[in-house]
C-alpha cells in the first residue's frame, strides 16, 4: 500500500525465504542462512551496500510462492527457453536490488517514483524504463 500525497509506503512480507549468503563483514562471521523472514535477512546484510549485496536475498523472495511467486517462470519448455527465462529473472532481480539499495542508502520510494514519473535520472522512459538499465548500474 502507498499514498504519495501523504508521502508513505508500506511493505509487508512475512514469508520465510531460504538462502545462504555472506554479509559484507570481512571475516564472514555473520551469514544470512536457512529459513528467515525477508526483512530480517535484509537487515543482516550490513547495509547500505551495492545492489549485488542484495541479489540472493531478493531472488529468494521473488521466487518464493508467498513472495513474488515467480518460480513458475523458470519451469517448462526446452532448455534454451528456461535459460532465457532465468536470464530475464536475473535482470529483474538486479533491478529490484538496485531500487532496494537506493532506499537503504536513504532515497525514499516516493523519490524513486517521482524520478520515474518525471523521467529523470536513469528513468528516461519513465515507468516503461527497462529493468536492464537498472541492473547495469
Amino acid at each position: 500500500r502507498y499514498n504519495p500525497n501523504e508521502g508513505w509506503y508500506e511493505f509487508k512480507c512475512d514469508c520465510p525465504i531460504t538462502c545462504k549468503t555472506p554479509t559484507n563483514d570481512s571475516n564472514d562471521s555473520k551469514r544470512v542462512e536457512g529459513e528467515i523472514a525477508l526483512p530480517e535477512a535484509l537487515s543482516k546484510l550490513n547495509a547500505p551496500g551495492q545492489p549485488c549485496a542484495y541479489k540472493e536475498v531478493v531472488r529468494s523472495y521473488l521466487i518464493h510462492s508467498q513472495g513474488g511467486n515467480l518460480q513458475t517462470l523458470l519451469k517448462g519448455g526446452c532448455e534454451e527457453e528456461e535459460l532465457s527465462r532465468a536470464r530475464k529473472l536475473d535482470t529483474f532481480v538486479g533491478a529490484v536490488s538496485t531500487l532496494y539499495a537506493r532506499m537503504v542508502s536513504g532515497d525514499s520510494i516516493i523519490l524513486l517514483l517521482q524520478e520515474m514519473m518525471k523521467k529523470q535520472q536513469i528513468y528516461t522512459n519513465g515507468f516503461s524504463t527497462s529493468c536492464t538499465c537498472l541492473d547495469s548500474i
